[in-house]
């Protein structure tokens, strides 16, 4: 980074963990006081210059230095004889270090931009409508720049620091995540999903609302603050106004193929955890480390889908081979010595499993002799490959999320274009998360064999209506909660996919000793 933001050394004196979470492994989180006082900036900002008797104000003034290694917008910079700048601040009159160290380091960036020396500053307290003078002293002048070279070497070498746990702690907007066990428990998030099916419909901007379209007719309409995700089908659009609008305020955009591949997302904006990604790099090629963390994707994948079996076995069903079988596979993961011999586990437990399956699904007449696609042949496959696009996009949006590539992994091969890392995640939720909801599907008799698929040159394809059902059941179901083994709590599926993501980054820094996968009881 050539220049760091003032900013930053105000928010490293203020909680360097803060720092940390919000700028190395990019996760931002806004509560009610930081949307206030970004807010009251805007205000401000409206206003470029101010003329009032003597006296002139010109705000948000950006300057840098190449000396310091600075950069700044300062909120104000008044002209009265003097010259110096004006810090604004939401709160109340206090002494804070951080607030006078990024008044003082403004001033010293004005001192190099304008040749001529900046001896004080003031601070102004918006709920105490109060203003504290601030002299740029020899030690503040210091305490900037050691401030500043510990702030460098955060940002060159990360090294998370630990939780300050105190009373500052209350009102932080990054309170959950930081205490959640080691910084790996997201936030809930509450919005909405949209999902856009039927051919010829688009996605529009209208004031703060997102409407949909089809023949020139608002059919639908949402808020946009309650969005949280949106899925485009087949032919379907969504107009650039909307999209910049989205991308401002943090929505993926996901894109699914008509028959139900995934085709791509639209990422507001990627972590920029450099530091993360270069382990991860280096950590798939050591073929030890690799093994290592491959052997748990795979080990809770087995466990998951002999936990899904057992629950069916209890209900009646005759799986018990089937349950053997996979308990001898999930053993035999510890001592494999070879990606190729894991792989020939994981396949034929799978195949046994997918066996299990059948029989299941033998007592409500629908088809499930092997996992076929490209194209599926029945519609057991058919739901099946469009659950598992829908849990592929949010699987990949948790990884982005915690900072790593979705695309490169360290079970399934790299190919271009294919999100490696994404599968491998993955594998632990397909028996619990898709697998169980298209069991459930066909045994509740939700979809209909007869009505809700077509035929297409060998291929079966599911119709539109009958996708709004899966879709229906799918949100219904991330948002179930189940007991995390680690955090001995109920918490909803979709946040289990970041923690399992935040995890899975613990180890590639080398926070964490192994990879724990997340497994039902």
């Amino acid at each position: 980074m050539r220049y760091i933001p003032v900013s930053y050394l105000a928010e490293y004196l203020y909680c360097p963990r803060n720092l940390y979470l919000r700028v190395i492994e990019g996760i931002e989180r806004k509560n009610e006081d930081m949307k206030i006082g970004e807010y009251q900036e805007e205000r401000r900002q409206k206003r470029e210059k101010v003329i009032s008797g003597s006296r002139e104000v010109f705000h948000g003034v950006e300057v840098a230095s190449e000396t310091l290694g600075l950069v700044a917008r300062i909120d104000a910079v008044e002209k009265n004889g003097n010259v110096y700048p004006v810090e604004f601040k939401k709160g109340k009159r206090r002494n804070s270090l951080s607030h006078r160290v990024q008044l003082c380091a403004q001033g010293m960036l004005l001192e190099e931009y304008l040749g001529k020396e900046i001896a004080y500053g003031f601070i102004f307290y918006m709920a105490s409508r109060s203003r504290v003078k601030v002299r740029f002293d020899k030690d503040l002048r210091r305490k900037v720049i050691l401030t500043k070279e510990e702030v460098k070497k955060m940002l060159e070498e990360p090294v998370e620091p630990p939780p300050l746990k105190s009373s500052r702690c209350k009102g932080c907007s990054l309170r959950e995540v930081c205490f959640g066990s080691e910084g790996v428990l997201p936030l809930e998030r509450k919005g909405k999903t949209i999902y856009l099916t039927v051919p010829g419909t688009a996605l529009k901007k209208n004031g703060n609302a997102c409407v949909v379209v089809k023949d020139g007719e608002v059919i639908a309409e949402f808020p946009l603050k309650d969005l949280e995700g949106v899925v485009l089908v087949g032919r379907t659009h969504i107009t650039f106004p909307l999209l910049s609008v989205l991308m401002e305020r943090g929505v993926n955009v996901y894109f699914v193929k008509r028959d139900g591949s995934f085709g791509g997302m639209f990422i507001p904006s990627e972590r920029k955890n450099v530091n993360l990604r270069m382990r991860q790099y280096k950590m798939h090629f050591d073929e030890k480390q690799s093994l290592k963390i491959a052997r748990k994707f795979v080990k809770g994948k087995i466990a998951n889908m002999k936990a899904l079996l057992m629950r069916y076995n209890r209900k009646g069903e005759v799986l018990e081979e089937f349950i053997r079988d996979l308990r001898l596979m999930e053993k035999r993961t510890e001592s494999v010595r070879s990606h190729g011999e894991l792989l020939g586990v994981e396949g034929y437990a799978t195949q046994r499993y997918f066996e299990g399956c059948e029989k299941i699904l033998d007592k409500v007449r629908v088809k499930f002799d092997k996992r076929e696609r490209r194209p599926p042949r029945n519609p057991a496959n058919s739901v099946l490959s469009y659950l598992y696009t829908l849990l592929l996009k949010d699987i990949i949006s948790a990884l982005y999320i915690s900072g790593l590539d979705p695309y490169f992994g360290f079970l399934h091969i790299n190919r271009p274009g294919r999100p490696s890392l994404a599968l491998d995640l993955m594998e632990e939720f397909r028996p619990v998360v898709a697998d169980a909801l298209m069991l459930y599907l066909f045994r509740r008799k939700i979809l209909d064999i007869s009505g809700d698929f077509k035929i297409y040159f060998g291929g079966c394809y599911i119709k539109p209506h009958a996708r709004k059902k899966i879709f229906a059941v799918y949100e219904e179901k991330k948002r179930e909660e189940v007991q995390h083994p680690e955090f001995k709590k109920a918490i909803p599926y979709y946040r289990i996919f970041e923690i399992q993501a935040r995890i899975l980054g613990k180890v590639v820094v080398g926070l964490r000793k192994e990879y724990t996968p997340f497994i039902i009881r």
